[in-house]
């Protein structure tokens, strides 16, 4: 009984050690269409009957099933393409003609940027004025000052 015991102990030591290895840096990419996000690593489609919208300085864009929503907010709308920098929300009064602020609400939960991201955000401005955002895989914190986190990544186009 103990020997069978143990092989059995034994053999799921050795089990769950093979198969719990951890996923390589990358091996997994999600692959981000117009008016498409991830959060940690989970693709969501916009809705694309009305893409992001854009009202005065903000940029907004709800998902399918309604249960997130991405903003970007900009001193001014932008008129020329360019590499904008993300800020925080205790910024917002601040932002210069390449900032802009990422707000993330998904699962009742608001999330946004802060001024320590080193990545940027690419804004793209075509001939009739509307925006194309893209931005990289960025890690944004609980805005109400808690300690997560999500990671996401996302294509925004104005409609």
């Amino acid at each position: 009984m103990k020997k069978s015991l143990f092989a059995f102990l034994m053999i799921a030591l050795f089990a769950t050690t093979f198969t719990s290895c951890k996923k390589d840096e990358g091996e997994t990419k999600v692959e981000i269409t117009d008016n498409s996000f991830a959060i940690n690593g989970v693709k969501i489609d916009g809705n694309t009957t009305l893409g992001a919208v854009s009202s005065a300085n903000l940029l907004l864009l709800t998902s399918q099933d309604s249960k997130s929503t991405v903003t970007l907010m900009f001193k001014a709308k932008p008129t020329a393409s360019g590499s904008f920098n993300f800020k925080g929300l205790l910024q917002a009064k601040d932002l210069g003609d390449n900032d802009l602020i990422l707000a993330v609400a998904n699962d009742g939960k608001t999330y946004a940027s802060t001024s320590a991201l080193t990545q940027k955000a690419t804004v793209t401005v075509n001939s009739a004025g509307k925006l194309t955002v893209s931005i990289p895989e960025v890690e944004i914190a609980d805005a109400a000052g808690g300690t997560a986190t999500i990671k996401f990544q996302g294509k925004l186009v104005e409609f």
